[in-house]
């Protein structure tokens, strides 16, 4: 079986072709698309100027060395800080003007990012963000009661004309607006395209027995929340996210045999869709 959402590596974002694309089934118009090719582009201008100018992340970067390297040096001389002031007292002078510069300048930076914020053209970047959002919505005939639930897409490699893992996670979870249109369509939904399957062609729904590693946590409730019991959910230092498994939904609509890999947590809402019951999760 195929995974509709599998990709092999990409130069761009623009080059990205999901192994599953014969299910494309809407793309936004042309003058969309350039809207927001031009409001990236804002965006990322209006981002250099909140990042501090290169001089002061160099003042940054040696302030950090001096304080961590004085801090060293006077944990390894063991003695008090009375006899340390006694004996070195240099030292001790640096390392405390260090130690205040740094925290001086941390809170500069993080009082300019939060200033950033609170500009009219930040304001203004946000009010077209979200009227864009509308119209894609519009375009893309998303429905109002789309659900956005966690739809895996598998990056791999091709080594000697086979497929094989290549990050160190397992599925990257991309949380796309899914819904059921009006002529019996299962979609998921980005803000650029919309795949789409009949609901007559979901055969079976299987659960795949992990644990996978996702690239990330994307739901605002907290990993630890009740709801999250059941999965096995453990999160990493890193960012990544292992979870007990997660479900197939099984397409059959000629020769190729593919499917939608949906997060265990997500399933349910996704099999409420298409009237169909999730077999039990093995463990």
């Amino acid at each position: 079986m195929l995974n509709i959402f599998a990709f092999g590596k990409a130069q761009s974002v623009e080059e990205l072709k999901f192994d599953g694309d014969k299910y494309l089934y809407k793309s936004i118009p042309d003058q969309l698309n350039q809207e927001v090719t031009d409001l990236r582009a804002e965006c990322d201008e209006y981002e250099k100027k909140a990042q501090p100018p290169l001089w002061f992340k160099i003042l940054q970067g040696l302030l950090l060395i001096v304080a961590f390297v004085c801090t060293i040096m006077i944990v390894l001389q063991n003695k008090s800080l009375v006899d340390m002031i006694a004996t070195d007292l240099p030292l001790v002078i640096v390392a405390g003007v260090s130690m205040v510069g740094l925290v001086t300048v941390l809170f500069i930076n993080r009082q300019k990012e939060k200033n950033f914020t609170k500009t009219e053209e930040f304001k203004s970047l946000i009010d077209k963000s979200n009227e864009l959002i509308v119209k894609i919505r519009d375009a893309l005939g998303i429905a109002k009661n789309a659900k956005e639930l966690d739809v895996l897409a598998q990056p791999y490699k091709v080594v000697d004309g086979v497929k094989v893992k290549s990050e160190k996670f397992d599925y990257l979870p991309l949380s796309n607006f899914v819904y059921l249109d009006g002529e019996g369509k299962l979609c998921v939904a980005d803000l650029e395209r919309v795949y789409a399957v009949d609901k007559k062609d979901i055969t079976k729904i299987s659960y795949v027995n992990g644990p996978i590693l996702l690239s990330r946590w994307t739901k605002e409730t907290a990993i630890k929340d009740a709801i999250y019991k059941d999965y096995d959910l453990k999160k990493a230092s890193s960012g990544m996210v292992r979870v007990c498994g997660f479900y197939a939904f099984e397409i059959q609509d000629g020769k190729d045999k593919y499917y939608l890999a949906v997060a265990p947590y997500d399933a349910k809402e996704v099999a409420r869709m298409i009237g169909k019951k999730l077999p039990a999760m093995k463990k």
